[in-house]
């Protein structure tokens, strides 16, 4: 019940985080956002740091092709229309990763972040949605990283070792935000 609260509670302030910071933009992203464009094309408010490691790409492959022959289907999309979407796809997902690689460590990759929601709000994709479902993976991660810490710790009474394994369970239902975040950015392309 604490982890529900704690969850439920994470996944607010991290929806919270990205309004926050869509209200701080400057409204370029907004004025970029109303032009169309291809999807295929640079837009003016694209982050121009290094953010994504090869790591984080060769990680986002392997989702980007699995995304691409599951979920492109679901949408009315052949399989091959992610060559038009690659650029846009391959980007938020390999950002995701380095996202995680950093709650993996133990810190927070405002970068990668930063990058993300750059691109994002520079396409008009970061809609209500996408921030929900983003919000979603800040919740798991933080899941992720309070189940590590708790399954390092001396074992404990059954009921606590039930309650781990049920926010266990929660944690592998909403590990597919990713997939989410994706389809909501597909869908925000075609």
């Amino acid at each position: 019940a604490a982890m529900d609260q704690s969850a439920a509670a994470a996944v607010a302030s991290s929806a919270e985080m990205w309004r926050a910071a869509e209200d701080a933009s400057d409204g370029a992203f907004v004025t970029a956002a109303k032009a169309r464009h291809a999807p295929w094309q640079a837009v003016p408010t694209d982050p121009t740091d290094a953010t994504v490691s090869a790591k984080g790409l060769a990680k986002a492959r392997g989702t980007v092709e699995d995304f691409a022959r599951s979920y492109l289907p679901l949408l009315g999309l052949p399989v091959d229309d992610i060559l038009c979407f690659a650029d846009a796809v391959y980007f938020v997902a390999a950002s995701l990763y380095e996202i995680d690689e950093a709650n993996e460590r133990g810190d927070d990759d405002e970068r990668a972040r930063g990058a993300l929601r750059r691109f994002l709000e520079g396409r008009g994709l970061l809609t209500n949605r996408v921030k929900t479902a983003l919000a979603r993976g800040d919740a798991y991660w933080r899941l992720e990283r309070e189940l590590a810490e708790a399954w390092r710790a001396p074992r404990r009474d059954a009921a606590a070792e039930d309650a781990l394994l049920e926010a266990a369970l929660r944690a592998s239902a909403a590990k597919s935000f990713d997939y989410e975040v994706l389809s909501l950015v597909v869908i925000g392309l075609t």
